[in-house]
């Protein structure tokens, strides 16, 4: 049994979380209802997208990477993106 250092276990107000992360970039996934559910794409953050039709995720997934290289004042992330199709 793994042995957890007390400095490991610190907690964090639901406040101090909300206040480090308020800047953090946001990006739509196009969908209103997806975005309500995961609160739109955040920078920094990975995401797993799966499901039977391929091509509704497909189409989720290159618009999300053609948004992710667009500037910060287009909505982008001005970054790279990885995908992986396995």
């Amino acid at each position: 049994m793994q042995h957890i250092q007390p400095s490991l276990m610190q907690m964090q107000s639901a406040f101090d979380h909300f206040n480090e992360h308020r800047n953090t970039l946001k990006m739509t996934t196009g969908s209103a209802e997806l975005d309500s559910l995961i609160d739109s794409i955040q920078e920094g953050q990975f995401h797993l997208f799966y499901g039977r039709n391929k091509a509704i995720l497909n189409g989720l997934v290159h618009g999300l990477l053609v948004n992710c290289v667009l500037p910060v004042r287009e909505h982008g992330f001005e970054s790279m993106a990885v995908y992986i199709n396995g």
